[in-house]
Formats: structure tokens, sequence, C-alpha cells
């Protein structure tokens, strides 16, 4: 009797697993592309870019328009507006009304200059975006320090001598290294 018992609760863990792990989603691989595209669609430093560049096309778009002309009707009450008994006032017997309406006369080219303007500004907006794609830093692996630190990055000294190296390169005749990287295949 025990070991039916402890056979059909095994059975049904065992169930449970499988079913729970047949649930599961496959891990997805990530490549090296996909990862920095998922940084860039989440880091707020790009996004915030990315709105200015919009804000900088939408006012491309509005610069050009002309000016509405702006109309006003102010109702003001000015004077003494008490009675006398020869000259009965209600409370609008000294209010005047005026009328007013305005047009902007723009000199000669100024929306174009404005349409301008406003498309170098874009262009600054999208050439500091670039600046800001260009200076991200993606670190694979663990960052040494405490949480919240400040990092100083900087090229190794190993890929600097490697480079060195590269430009130093022993001569054919085994003389030792070169000080022209244009003579050391000539001898």
């Amino acid at each position: 009797m025990r070991l039916v018992r402890r056979v059909s609760i095994v059975c049904v863990f065992v169930a449970g697993v499988a079913i729970r792990v047949s649930a599961q989603t496959p891990a997805q691989v990530l490549t090296w592309p996909d990862v920095r595209d998922r940084f860039r669609s989440t880091n707020p430093t790009l996004q915030a870019g990315q709105i200015g560049i919009e804000e900088s096309r939408a006012t491309e778009i509005t610069a050009f328009l002309r000016p509405n002309p702006q109309c006003a009707v102010a109702w003001d009450q000015i004077g003494n507006t008490v009675s006398t008994p020869d000259n009965p006032a209600n409370a609008f017997s000294a209010s005047n009304l005026v009328a007013n309406c305005s047009y902007l006369h723009e000199r000669e080219h100024k929306r174009e200059l404005r349409r301008d303007s406003s498309q170098g500004a874009t262009a600054i907006a999208v050439s500091s975006q670039a600046d800001l794609e260009r200076n991200l830093l993606l670190i694979r692996g663990a960052v040494p320090g405490a949480e919240g630190g400040q990092v100083i990055v900087r090229s190794s000294l190993k890929a600097a001598r490697r480079a060195n190296r590269r430009l130093t390169a022993p001569t054919k005749a085994g003389s030792g290294p070169s000080k022209d990287p244009a003579k050391a295949g000539k001898k």
C-alpha cells in the first residue's frame, strides 16, 4: 500500500515537471547585433536624442508655414457707472467695446530663412545622436568595483604594444626592428 502511494506521488510529480518543462519556451540565443539593438532601444539617452530629432523635424515642417492673423475683442468698463437722478446708469453704461485684428507681415524670404535654420538644427540633432551612438560602451562580463561607482575606460596597454609591434616588424635581414614601416618591407 505504501509502495503504491509513493509510486503514485512520484508519477504525479514527474508529470507536473514534464508539463512545466514542455511549457517553457526554449532559450533564445542572442547574437551581438541583437544585443546591440536591444541596448539601443532601451537606452534612455538614445531615446531622448531620438525624441529631439523628431521635435526638430516637426519644427522644420512648421517653420515654413505662414503665421495666422490674430484677432481679439475686449469689452472694458472705463469710467464712472454711478447713477444720478438725472442720468440713470446701469452696469454697462460706461463700457467700451474694442476689436483688434493684426497680421504679421514678414520681410521677403523670411520663411525660407526660418526653414533653413530649422533644417540646420535638425542636422545638428542628427549629428549629436550619431555621436551618442558612436560613444556607446557595451561591456561583456562583470565590471570591477562597487555598484554605482565610476569606471575609467582607457585603451589597453596590450593593444598599444600589439599595434607598435606591427609598425616595428623585423626586417628580412633580421637586423632588428626598423624605425620606418615603409622601409621594413624594402630591404
